[in-house]
């Protein structure tokens, strides 16, 4: 299992940067609008988890701790098993 970061971000530098700073391990990718339309994104930031076959399975609007994220992530992965 993994994950992919989207960025609202279109500064290819600016994402690489905040990547570092933050230590994010994972893949980063730039997202448009064909891409966040059918995640529901209507709100920035907003985090969403979707499973390998592509379904919407969770998501929060509005800025989230580092906390929240990890603890939300662990509980979608205790329930996947």
């Amino acid at each position: 299992m993994g994950f992919l970061l989207l960025s609202l971000e279109p500064n290819e530098a600016r994402v690489r940067r905040a990547v570092s700073e933050w230590n994010i391990q994972g893949q980063v990718a730039i997202a448009t609008g064909e891409v966040l339309g059918p995640l529901s994104v209507r709100e920035v930031p907003s985090t969403v988890f979707v499973d390998a076959r592509g379904n919407l399975v969770s998501a929060a609007s509005g800025e989230r701790s580092r906390d929240f994220l990890a603890k939300r992530t662990r509980e979608l992965l205790d329930s996947s098993r």
